[in-house]
């Protein structure tokens, strides 16, 4: 059982907000004509800084790291319900097994940073709450890593987007699984769920502050349209800003009993398109420099028909990954898969990807 914290200045009683953007029920105001090509977006991202001392290195094969992974990701899931489980009954939070957890996973993307994070595509409808809860921690650590964060940095914003979602646990089931359209009180209930997590781990004693600042700012937007206290750019932690953004990404390409998923690229494009308004402009092309346009596990259409699967991001060009072909264009199934580099403009380049509803991006009753 952990200790309580005995000064708690970072919850701040709640102010009053409206529908903001990035508050549940707000739809993303970004039309298909404003997302630019895949193109557009590889070449925004190939113009940006990449510190020259970040090792991205892997020390491990991405088959072996693999079966550690998926060993890791199912422990994660089970502790993250407990936990929520115990804030739902109103029990005292122990966060111990959460960060031993968390140092798994930052070890795992040392190792390989492919291998855990292709996992994050898999998602699990019935237990979403804590996949998306293991899903956001995964890609936070990736992105961590892939701006350079050292491991005990990682270790507090692994274990701020693993926690974040605990408030949601507070509140009214009748809300938070709420199939229709939510109310503008539904919507207030719901914002709660920040300030409820945050206040949640401030009374654990061994919880850092830049971990509670990820739980209390991850709806918060660069220009102070977030929640709970609009928050501008320059007071939002780094950590937040990166879970704001693997947070919108998991969500929008899950499915939810209100919603369909949507196709990771494009939504990869929305979270660009708001870049700079929204989410922080360097921080998103880092995100897309380290899941690709088209992230690992994504199935593609090729320009020849053939119908592929991505098997590895090309970060020296986000157009031309690695992927194992296994059908060909009338969709009969190959005996024998075949690896192969994509190659723009030889005739075998991507078309689209195809394992997900491909609609505007919008989300109506994000959270």
């Amino acid at each position: 059982m952990t200790k309580k914290r005995s000064n708690n200045k970072d919850v701040e009683p709640r102010k009053n907000v409206t529908n903001l953007p990035g508050n549940d029920g707000w739809e993303l105001p970004v039309s298909k004509d404003k997302l630019g090509t895949d193109k557009d977006v590889s070449e925004a991202c190939d113009r940006s800084e990449i510190r020259d001392d970040v090792d991205l290195s892997d020390t491990e094969g991405f088959e072996m790291e693999l079966r550690t992974a998926k060993d890791i990701k199912g422990k994660a899931g089970t502790i993250i319900s407990d936990i929520m489980l115990d804030v739902r009954m109103g029990k005292c939070m122990d966060s111990s097994s959460a960060e031993k957890i968390v140092e798994a996973m930052v070890d795992s993307i040392f190792r390989n940073k492919d291998a855990i994070t292709s996992l994050s595509m898999l998602k699990d409808y019935d237990h979403y709450t804590y996949g998306h809860s293991v899903n956001v921690c995964i890609l936070s650590l990736a992105l961590g890593r892939h701006i350079g964060l050292d491991k005990q940095a990682l270790m507090s914003l692994g274990l701020g987007a693993l926690l974040h979602d605990t408030g949601k646990m507070r509140l009214k089931n009748s809300v938070l699984n709420k199939v229709g359209k939510l109310t503008e009180y539904e919507f207030e209930h719901i914002k709660e769920h920040s300030m409820l997590g945050a206040s949640l781990l401030s009374e654990c004693a061994d919880i850092k502050e830049e971990t509670i600042e990820v739980v209390l700012q991850h709806h918060e937007r660069s220009d102070g349209s977030g929640y709970p206290h609009k928050l501008t750019s320059d007071d939002i932690h780094l950590y937040a800003k990166i879970v704001s953004i693997v947070d919108v990404y998991d969500a929008m390409t899950s499915r939810r009993i209100y919603k369909t998923k949507q196709c990771p690229t494009e939504v990869i494009k929305g979270i660009f398109a708001l870049s700079g308004d929204h989410f922080d402009q360097k921080i998103v092309e880092r995100f897309v420099q380290s899941v690709g346009i088209y992230p690992i596990g994504t199935i593609v259409r090729l320009e020849t028909g053939e119908t592929a699967l991505i098997r590895d991001v090309n970060r020296n060009n986000l157009l031309e990954p690695t992927v194992v072909v296994f059908a060909d264009s009338r969709g009969r199934k190959y005996q024998e898969p075949k690896e192969i580099q994509v190659e723009s403009g030889t005739g075998r380049g991507i078309i689209s990807s195809v394992n997900a509803v491909k609609q505007p991006f919008h989300r109506e009753g994000l959270c």
